[in-house]
């Protein structure tokens, strides 16, 4: 057990390493929301929705949003685009009124 923990220490390391990869590569961008909550609404339904962390970028003289979702399970980006929508949950978070304009969201 003590070389499968290893692995998974290894494995840990390594996407921590490409995640700040990416973030290091980012535009400036200040956190505006971290587990926060918001009330969706969809016609006569309402949902309580929570949002793992939500950016905001100033690119072009312009302020976008970008609504970020941590997985614990890796994700297919084609499932986005896919006939039958499997995850609907960053989609419906780009209707939270409470949210200004999102520019791209990610898991």
């Amino acid at each position: 057990t003590h070389g499968i923990v290893l692995i998974e220490i290894e494995l840990i390391y390594d996407l921590m390493g490409k995640w700040l990869g990416v973030e290091i590569a980012r535009n400036n961008f200040t956190v505006w929301a971290l587990e926060q909550e918001y009330l969706l609404k969809l016609e006569d339904l309402s949902f309580k929705v929570r949002v793992d962390r939500i950016d905001q970028v100033d690119a072009m003289s312009e302020t976008k949003y970008i609504i970020i979702d941590y997985k614990t399970s890796k994700q297919n980006m084609n499932n986005l685009f896919a006939e039958e929508l499997r995850n609907v949950q960053l989609p419906l978070y780009t209707l939270i009124e409470q949210i200004p304009q999102v520019y791209h969201s990610c898991s």
